[in-house]
C-alpha cells in the first residue's frame, strides 16, 4: 500500500512539473497542464490557455488512471452533490411557497399631503425645506415650528 501511494505521489509531483497535454472526450485538449489540487470528483489544472476544472468522465481512460480516478469515490460525492443540490432546490421551494401564503405589508408611508402639515400629537417642526422634505427639527414649545423657522 505504501508503494501505491509513493507511486501515486511520485506521478502527481511529476505531472506538476511537467506539463503534458491533456486530452479531453468533448474534443478539446488542454495544453502544458499542470496540476494545481485534486478532489474525488476531479482535478484543477493550470493549463496554456488559463486554468480549468477537469470532472474524471471528460478525460480519457489513461489520464483518469494517471490522475488517480477511483469510481466507487467517484460516484459517492457525485451522488452527495446532487443529494445536496436536491435538498436545495426543495428548500428554494418551500420558501417560495411560504413568502407567497404571506401578505404583502400595507404601505406606512404617509401621503403627501398630511406629510407636510404638522400632526397634532408630534413636537417635529411642520416647515419644509428648499428640496420640499419636511423639517427634522423639534418644534419650539408652544410652537408648530423649531428655531429655524420661526
Amino acid at each position: 500500500m505504501k508503494f501505491i501511494a509513493t507511486l501515486f505521489t511520485l506521478i502527481v509531483f511529476t505531472c506538476q512539473l511537467i506539463g503534458h497535454d491533456l486530452s479531453l472526450t468533448d474534443g478539446r485538449t488542454l495544453k502544458n497542464v499542470k496540476l494545481r489540487s485534486m478532489d474525488a470528483s476531479g482535478i484543477t489544472v493550470i493549463h496554456d490557455d488559463g486554468g480549468d476544472y477537469v470532472d474524471y468522465l471528460t478525460m480519457t481512460e489513461t489520464d483518469r488512471t494517471t490522475f488517480g480516478y477511483i469510481q466507487s469515490r467517484y460516484e459517492e460525492v457525485v451522488l452527495r452533490q446532487k443529494q445536496r443540490q436536491e435538498e436545495a432546490a426543495r428548500s428554494a421551494a418551500a420558501a417560495k411557497t411560504a413568502s407567497a401564503q404571506q401578505p404583502k405589508p400595507v404601505s406606512t408611508t404617509p401621503s403627501p399631503q398630511s406629510s407636510y402639515s404638522a400632526p397634532a400629537y408630534s413636537s417635529q417642526c411642520a416647515a419644509t425645506t428648499k428640496k420640499g422634505a419636511r423639517c427634522k427639527r423639534t418644534a419650539a414649545a408652544g410652537s408648530a415650528y423649531c428655531w429655524q423657522h420661526q
